[in-house]
C-alpha cells in the first residue's frame, strides 16, 4: 500500500511540467490570435502593432 501511495504522489518534476504546458498553450493561443488579426485586417499598421505586442509579451 505504501508503494502505491508513493507512486501516486506527485513529484516535483510533474508539478513543474504543468506551468510549462500552460505557458506553451498560452503562447500558441496568442500567436494564433495575432496571426488571425493580421490575416483579417491585412494592413501595414496592424503588422506594426502586432510586432509591438509580441515584444511586450516577450518582456514579461
Amino acid at each position: 500500500m505504501k508503494q502505491l501511495i508513493y507512486q501516486l504522489t506527485p513529484t516535483e518534476s510533474t508539478t513543474q511540467q504543468v506551468p510549462t504546458l500552460k505557458s506553451r498553450l498560452l503562447a500558441i493561443l496568442i500567436a494564433g490570435g495575432m496571426e488571425a488579426v493580421r490575416a483579417t485586417l491585412s494592413h501595414p499598421l496592424v503588422d506594426i502593432g502586432i510586432e509591438i505586442m509580441k515584444k511586450l509579451l516577450d518582456m514579461k
